[in-house]
């Protein structure tokens, strides 16, 4: 998995030869509150 942070500020997200349910939790820091997908895309 790779993150790439565009010049737009845009974090772009790559993953190869996965199933998306293996990345389950895995952006998840124990602790910290969820955010909201709306707010994702702000």
């Amino acid at each position: 998995m790779t993150f790439t942070l565009m010049p737009d500020g845009v974090v772009v997200l790559r993953v190869t030869n996965k199933h998306v349910s293996d990345l389950a939790g895995l952006l998840h820091k124990k602790g910290r509150k969820a955010v909201r997908i709306d707010l994702l895309s702000r």
